[in-house]
């Protein structure tokens, strides 16, 4: 095989065609594929690997040509077919205007994905990933929005039905939870005649009014004093029939109460607004924020596949008619300051605090005496041969109290800071890694950027420095255990605890992502538990570490610790937030079954395990609950757009199955 050969039925020029495989040209896609001697491998030009040695590129007008020369596709980018983003997208389009065409008769979602070409749960995935509602409500949606027009253009109601795709007015009338809310006549009237019951009750954050129809509640209010709160309601609904209900409606009110006062993870009545198809879609995702935590509007945009809506999404709150219900004081500005709430700033730092302490008091029960009480010495850990002894002091600040461990990167001790005066953690990097001026330089600047960052879920790192020839880090002091050796003493931890590690575990990461730190290298190692039931993510800059050091370091491997590596690093290939979610996926796994999710000798044999997919252990573990078990699925899926888009959806999705 040579390169002239290769090249005989290229339509392209070779220089132009490497300038595609460098920039991962997607334009390119279809008009060559190029291969890799050393790997025996061909790819598309805009495949996400790692850039070979030009010497060992040669350039194939086509995949037959690739492999008539015995060159095999790429697992990855899959050369042969359409690229997958691609695929997706144009699936997702056939889809919608499949849907738009047949709003009278949908098709089902398995009708739908032989007409597009995926399968039904690849399709359901993939639309809801890409619109941010599923198939089933695009319909209802569009069928929703096609019956206001109507009525507005001045249609009677059966017609309006009719033409929005119903095939009667009867689903239309009983629809309790109907996006449209009221019934359509009454809908084209203005609420004029409508019937509403409404009851005032005590709350912890004052004077709570309900209002409800028939159907279900319609509005929410707070305030001080009763008849405000009835002027408001009747401001609201000019033309309805209002009357006090405090037994019936009042029923519902103090089931919200019961949320406020914390018996509740949520305030589940039945609802009765309206509200359009994106308005609906923002409360929902409002819903799905777990208590005790807040979202900014942009992360809300970007959840309901708006990335550019924050101010749509800060219209949808400021338009919701149902406060607490609908939890839109969850949402805050993206500064971190609380914004407006309708209700008063002052009930929002109520509701924040009140949540926070409640979600607070869950989590710690559930790993309440995980941890234990640490003896009243702890044991004395022997330093290895050549490393500084206890009672050294370090760069004339650290004095060396206790032997913490000792690993792959160095020895790490308890130490007194001089200066400050309190217990800090000092990592001694071995002397023999052969770090670049340049390597530093990288560890340094995420050190900058880590050590800003004050959460309970982050061990913070505080300086880097050098002692003679070797280099060190600072950290916290974190008086507790880790994850590894939790799971060493029970081989595996209650599903309650295992989704508490795994939540805070979303929240360190879902922080310093947002500075634009990855870790690189989450195990459970590197995750402690302290006796209060806290759990922190630590060893920040130890990863750019191993970057820096590389393979060629003695005892050294690939960076990272390869049973939870994603497949994108052991390819050697970019990595982003979803690659850190990976690794959490792992731990998550391994806490609940006390396995590791793919096993191998090697990291080509990892690799290979993750490409082939298929069931993990934890499917066929009859104590962790199927929703978490096909959301770990998700989560350790070989390709990152499979995963959740950020550790804060991730987050989101272990609360809904922990039900806070």
């Amino acid at each position: 095989m040579t390169a002239v050969r290769a090249l005989d039925h290229l339509t392209i020029d070779p220089d132009h065609a490497w300038d595609a495989v460098v920039k991962h040209d997607r334009r390119f896609d279809g008009r060559f594929v190029y291969a890799v001697r050393t790997t025996g491998v061909y790819c598309r030009p805009s495949c996400a690997s790692r850039r070979p040695n030009r010497r060992n590129v040669h350039f194939f007008s086509d995949p037959d040509a690739a492999e008539a020369q015995g060159f095999r596709a790429c697992l990855r980018c899959r050369p042969r077919g359409v690229a997958a983003e691609d695929a997706d997208l144009r699936a997702v389009r056939l889809a919608s205007r499949t849907l738009d065409a047949r709003l009278d008769a949908p098709p089902t979602l398995a009708e739908l994905g032989t007409a597009v070409g995926l399968s039904p749960w690849h399709l359901q995935r993939v639309f809801k990933r890409v619109v941010g509602v599923s198939p089933r409500e695009w319909v209802e949606a569009r069928r929703v929005e096609r019956l206001k027009s109507g009525l507005r253009e001045g249609q009677t109601v059966s017609r309006a039905v009719y033409a929005a795709g119903y095939g009667s007015g009867r689903p239309v009338y009983e629809r309790a939870r109907s996006p449209l809310g009221m019934t359509p006549a009454t809908y084209r009237r203005g609420g004029r005649g409508l019937s509403i019951r409404y009851a005032v009750v005590a709350s912890p954050l004052g004077r709570l009014l309900v209002a409800a129809t028939e159907r279900g509640v319609c509005s929410v209010r707070l305030g001080e004093d009763d008849p405000a709160l009835e002027a408001g309601l009747r401001a609201e609904f000019p033309e309805a029939r209002l009357a006090a209900d405090p037994e019936g409606v009042g029923a519902w009110a103090h089931e919200i109460v019961r949320h406020l006062e914390g018996e509740t993870p949520r305030a589940d009545v039945p609802l009765d607004v309206r509200a359009t198809a994106f308005q609906w879609r923002v409360w929902s995702a409002l819903r799905a924020i777990p208590m005790g935590q807040t979202r900014s509007y942009a992360e809300v945009a970007r959840a309901v596949g708006a990335p550019r809506g924050a101010r749509a999404v800060a219209q949808a709150c400021a338009a919701n008619p149902v406060a607490l219900v609908v939890p839109c004081h969850r949402v805050v500005r993206g500064d971190g300051e609380l914004g407006g709430y309708k209700w008063g700033a002052r009930r929002k730092v109520v509701l924040l605090e009140q949540e926070r302490r409640r979600a607070e008091k869950v989590e710690t029960d559930a790993l309440r005496g995980l941890v234990g009480r640490r003896a009243a010495e702890p044991a004395r850990l022997v330093p290895p041969a050549g490393a500084p002894g206890i009672g050294e002091v370090i760069a004339g600040r650290y004095e060396l109290r206790r032997h913490v461990g000792t690993g792959g990167m160095g020895v790490v001790y308890e130490a007194r800071d001089r200066v400050l005066d309190e217990s800090v953690a000092l990592k001694l990097l071995r002397a023999d890694l052969p770090l670049s001026d340049e390597g530093i330089g990288q560890v340094v600047a995420e050190v900058r950027l880590t050590r800003r960052i004050t959460h309970p879920n982050v061990v913070r790192t505080h300086d880097v420095g050098m002692a003679g020839d070797a280099r060190f880090l600072v950290m916290e002091y974190v008086d507790g255990v880790s994850l590894a050796d939790l799971l060493a003493r029970h081989g595996r931890l209650p599903v309650p605890a295992a989704v508490v590690v795994g939540m805070q575990l979303c929240r360190a990461l879902n922080v310093v992502h947002g500075r634009g730190v990855l870790h690189r290298d989450v195990k459970p190692q590197n995750i402690l538990l302290t006796a209060e039931g806290q759990v922190k993510l630590a060893d920040f800059g130890v990863a750019s570490l191993r970057d820096a050091a590389g393979a060629a370091a003695p005892g050294m491997t690939t960076p990272g610790t390869p049973p939870y590596m994603a497949p994108e690093l052991l390819f050697g290939d970019p990595a982003d937030a979803r690659t850190d979610l990976f690794a959490a996926g792992v731990v998550l796994h391994q806490a609940l079954t006390g396995r590791l999710p793919f096993e191998g000798s090697t990291p080509t044999e990892l690799a290979a395990r993750m490409l082939r997919g298929g069931p993990l252990p934890v499917a066929s573990d009859a104590s962790v609950p199927k929703q978490l078990a096909e959301l770990l699925a998700s989560v350790l899926a070989a390709e990152p757009r499979e995963r959740p888009r950020s550790a804060a959806a991730f987050h989101d999705a272990l609360a809904v199955i922990a039900m806070w």
